[in-house]
């Protein structure tokens, strides 16, 4: 038996137990589970899990907490159209799709107070799959605040995929206070429409191994802000990964990641950012690293020309002398395209974990 088959073959039977869904919700649940088991879990060899082992999650035994399939029918335009399914954690979750949040504001709203989306934590041992869809229309304005909290040991999977209409304006905060001993897995896709602004602030707590992966499309002359505050200590594991695709020329992106580590924490922060397929792209000279643990850091691979890319990973010292680090890089783009291409650079300290970066095509 083959290593994915050995991961995959106890969701199996958690898949084929499901009550049947709607036929929509059955055919992206069938094509969503074909495609986890042939990619099963990632490990540290696939580049984009590197720093971050989740063996933890594929060795352990999950029991799928029941939920029946619904979702209304202006999500079947939508679900599942833009979070890819190359990533086996999304495809997991829609191999899953159980009571799928769908908040759907309308063109020209305006709200005052915030939406809020809360997420318990299933009972000791089991797995759930959160699946949130929200849709804002042409000229909306809406805050709002997703959280996910818990007690005990359990897994959580959960993906967003966020529909930004012309114009609108959206702020989104993800509060994490999931259990210390819990895993948290997440992963929130953003479409922005022309003109249209998007804010996001991913502020993480609990958790004994976390990863967040924010990845936004921007259409012409909108705006994405990705932002992220995470505080972990003892031998907690946070790995916060963005990719920003300016998809269309005049779009503009800012992010800022800081973070405060204690004992033998770890964290990690990965950033893409790239911009229309033009010879006007922004080519950055490598990819930055900064390292705060004392060790020797692996090996730099080779550098990557193909888009804006930054990498900071810090762990901490002892729990005797717990440190921090501090990390900034800057990407900017030059206005013509005779300037010189844009490049990343970095400035460690030992006191503060902080990436922050701006783009603008």
């Amino acid at each position: 038996m083959t290593a994915v088959a050995e991961q995959t073959g106890t969701w199996l039977s958690s898949f084929t137990a499901q009550p049947a869904a709607e036929p929509w919700i059955q055919a992206l649940r069938d094509t969503a589970f074909a495609k986890f088991a042939a990619l099963g879990f990632p490990t540290t060899k696939n580049e984009e899990w590197r720093f971050t082992n989740v063996a933890p999650i594929a060795r352990t035994a999950w029991v799928n907490a029941a939920s029946t399939a619904n979702a209304p029918a202006c999500a079947a335009a939508h679900l599942g159209k833009y979070a890819a399914l190359d990533n086996p954690f999304v495809a997991l979750n829609t191999a899953f799709l159980g009571d799928v949040r769908v908040i759907e504001v309308p063109r020209n709203t305006v709200l005052e107070a915030p939406i809020e989306i809360i997420y318990d934590a299933p009972a000791e041992g089991q797995a759930h799959h959160p699946r949130t869809l929200i849709l804002v229309g042409a000229n909306a304005h809406c805050t709002i605040v997703e959280t996910y909290r818990g007690t005990g040991t359990y897994f959580t999977n959960a993906v967003t995929e966020v529909v930004v209409g012309d114009s609108a304006v959206v702020d989104h905060y993800k509060v994490q206070q999931e259990s210390s001993s819990a895993f948290h897995v997440a992963t929130m896709q953003v479409t922005i429409a022309r003109s249209a602004n998007f804010s996001s602030h991913s502020i993480s707590l609990g958790g004994a191994l976390v990863r967040n992966d924010a990845n936004a499309v921007l259409s012409e002359g909108s705006h994405a802000t990705l932002n992220g505050l995470y505080i972990v200590n003892g031998t907690q594991h946070i790995d916060n990964h963005t990719i920003i695709d300016h998809a269309k020329p005049h779009a503009t992106s800012h992010e800022v990641y800081k973070g405060i580590l204690d004992g033998k924490s770890y964290a990690v922060f990965t950033g893409k950012s790239s911009s229309v397929k033009t010879p006007r792209r922004p080519i950055p000279s490598r990819p930055t690293k900064t390292w705060s643990s004392p060790m020797r850091p692996p090996s730099t691979p080779s550098p990557s020309y193909k888009s804006g890319r930054t990498t900071c990973a810090a762990r901490t010292a002892p729990p005797s002398d717990s440190s921090i680090a501090k990390c900034s890089s800057t990407c900017s783009r030059a206005a013509s395209a005779r300037s010189t291409p844009a490049t990343c650079s970095s400035t460690p300290s030992p006191r503060t974990l902080s990436i922050a970066s701006k783009c603008r095509f």
